[in-house]
């Protein structure tokens, strides 16, 4: 940019020289009393152009021009020799010299305001070629530090330009990079078959494995357009993905392993739920046994609990939590003597207080094994009633756990609905009018009308 305009004032250097050549040699004439003197006034620099319409208006009056003349050409010379000086880059340079005669001070200023305007000029081109070479070191800079290969390709697939990085990772001289086709450098042969220029759109990323470098790579592909929007090279992005490729197969068989174990697990806890559930009916079913009169009644009990629960919403952990708690809730009854139990009179107050020892009994056999804290307070409280008559504590309306309440209630219908020593089983309407008059007092009224709804067939689909 710089070297053309130092033509360009090489140029207009030579035109100052035969412009004023031809100024002179006018002025020669003129002096030597020659007034028909007239020089062509076209030129491409104004200062001649003036210059020579001053000599063409002025040789009418010759006698003041050859007075003048010998001022003329000592100043004139100073002009052709800071003229000169410009051509040859020396910008500083100014006509300093003063003068009586108007034309040649108006002359000097017209002079000194065009040196002055192509120093500017000049200088503020140098300064822009400047940023740009610094804008261009900056982005040189940047495209060499990238930390993935990129490659400028033209529309034939040569390379123009590739950074640093593409030369140490497919191990390639950077200079003979430049011009080499990108096939030969990326071994990708569906490359081509991918590229779609229609409507400058970008290529969707590709990954794909180079079996040269033994390394996958995920590429990204841009259009660069032209003014005009039609597409004239390619930008292309290789990101080395091998790092992330081992990392996600290792997760993968980590995540297999992972969930082979909870498959172990899953049947282990499987083996052992059913294991626990089977021991818990066992123990159940060894308790009810001990009577002929109370046998299958826990598994009754269980049955009418877990359909109160569920139609009253209950989720399904509580439900698992209360289906336990009703299987276990006379696991006291096995310090309680057989003959008590299948008595066919009426307890004594001995024996009635035996009998009201089984819900402390049970908590207290309960008690050891962890996994049945939530159950102690239910198995323990399954007896008491909304009114505080019940046993073993004497509660009262929410003191009582509602787990316990539903118990109560599926407890007291097999009990009516069943055959005894000393009675044979009622109507269930007896047990369901009972159900109702004891609700509020004896019977949590919700859990009542839950249950009722169940035995009316009016349950929760």
């Amino acid at each position: 940019m710089v070297r053309d305009r130092d033509s360009e004032l090489e140029s207009m250097g030579m035109e100052l020289a035969i412009g004023l050549s031809e100024v002179f040699e006018a002025l020669k004439k003129i002096s030597a009393g020659d007034p028909t003197v007239r020089i062509s006034e076209t030129s491409e620099i104004e200062l001649i152009r003036k210059l020579k319409e001053v000599v063409n208006l002025t040789a009418k009056d010759i006698g003041e021009i050859v007075d003048q003349s010998h001022e003329f050409a000592m100043v004139l010379a100073e002009y052709f020799d800071v003229l000169h000086r410009v051509a040859k880059g020396e910008l500083s340079a100014r006509v300093t010299g003063e003068s009586q005669i108007e034309l040649l001070t108006a002359l000097k200023d017209v002079l000194n305001e065009t040196i002055e305007g192509i120093d500017k000029e000049i200088t503020e081109r140098k300064l822009y070629q400047k940023k740009l070479e610094h804008a261009t070191e900056e982005w040189r800079t940047t495209f060499d530090s990238m930390p993935y290969g990129v490659f400028l390709i033209d529309m034939n697939f040569n390379i123009l330009r590739a950074n640093k990085y593409s030369s140490l990772s497919f191990e390639v001289p950077f200079e003979d990079i430049k011009g080499k086709p990108y096939s030969e450098m990326v071994h990708y042969s569906q490359f081509k078959e991918n590229l779609s220029i229609q409507n400058n759109s970008y290529l969707k990323d590709i990954e794909f494995y180079d079996k040269k470098l033994n390394k996958y790579f995920r590429q990204y592909v841009s259009p660069i357009p032209d003014h005009e929007g039609i597409t004239k090279a390619f930008v292309v992005s290789l990101v080395d993905i091998t790092k992330t490729k081992e990392d996600e197969h290792k997760l993968v068989e980590s995540k297999d392993a992972f969930f082979n174990m909870l498959k172990e697990l899953d049947v282990s806890y499987k083996g052992l739920k059913d294991l626990h559930e089977s021991l818990i009916h066992s123990f159940v079913n060894a308790i009810d046994a001990k009577s002929p009169w109370t046998k299958g009644h826990s598994e009754r009990v269980t049955s009418y609990s877990v359909a109160i629960a569920t139609e009253l919403g209950f989720p399904e952990k509580d439900i698992e939590i209360l289906r336990t708690a009703a299987l276990l809730h006379d696991i006291g009854k096995i310090g309680t003597y057989d003959q008590i139990l299948d008595k066919p009179g009426k307890l004594t107050d001995e024996e009635f207080a035996l009998i009201r020892m089984h819900p402390g009994r049970g908590e207290e056999i309960l008690r050891p094994i962890s996994q049945f804290t939530n159950l102690l307070p239910i198995v323990r409280h399954h007896h008491e009633r909304l009114d505080g008559k019940g046993y073993p504590d004497r509660l009262k309306y929410d003191e009582i756990p509602f787990m316990a309440k539903i118990i109560t209630i599926a407890d007291s219908y097999d009990s009516m609905t069943s055959d005894r020593p000393y009675r044979l089983a009622p109507p269930k309407e007896y047990a369901i009018s009972e159900l109702k008059r004891c609700s509020g007092t004896q019977f949590e009224p919700q859990a009542v009308e839950a249950f009722l709804s169940v035995l009316n067939g009016r349950h929760k689909a």
